[in-house]
């Protein structure tokens, strides 16, 4: 069995893509990367400063599984 140091319970799963950020309350859109994902969510960075707690959107550019 793989070494767990983090002690999560779910596989996070490497994957890079850019993603795009939208503030549930105003709307604002902004960029960011994602790193890494698993059942129940997902790290990503960005350049901007989101405050704890802030409700987001996170959207994937051109996913073939986005609403036309």
């Amino acid at each position: 069995m793989g070494s767990n140091p983090e002690k999560r319970d779910n596989t996070r799963f490497d994957y890079q893509a850019p993603i795009v950020l939208e503030d549930a309350k105003f709307g604002v859109l902004q960029g960011a990367r994602m790193f890494n994902f698993s059942d129940f969510g997902l790290y990503f960075e960005t350049d901007h400063f989101l405050a704890p707690g802030t409700d987001i959107y996170v959207g994937i550019p051109n996913s073939p599984y986005a609403p036309d």
